[in-house]
């Protein structure tokens, strides 16, 4: 019987690279939302404001707002944990409410 070889070696000093090209990735994207007043667009005084607007494009665009909601919700959930039951209800009652209009519809 003959012993399995070892595993080779991972490179430490690779996926120490990798990890910090991450964190720095992660770092400039949210400094870079921030920069670019995106915080101003998350609010909810914003979506209070587009609430019109944001009912047509999902009545437009059915399945684009799935997706966007779908997206969204994996992102948050990915990257930020205090926010997480909040983003869950939230885009649960999302999705419920499109999939109903849509069982309405002609």
């Amino acid at each position: 019987m003959t012993p399995y070889p070892p595993p080779p070696a991972a490179t430490p000093s690779g996926s120490r690279a990798l990890r910090l090209a991450l964190v720095a990735l992660f770092v400039g994207v949210v400094a870079a939302f921030f920069a670019l007043g995106g915080q101003r667009y998350l609010s909810l005084d914003a979506i209070k404001a587009n609430r019109d607007a944001l009912l047509a494009f999902t009545q437009a665009h059915f399945a684009a707002s799935l997706a966007i909601a779908f997206v969204v919700y994996v992102a948050v959930t990915a990257f930020s944990r205090p926010g997480l039951l909040s983003m869950k209800t939230l885009t649960c009652s999302v999705i419920s409410l499109l999939l109903a209009r849509s069982k309405r519809r002609p």
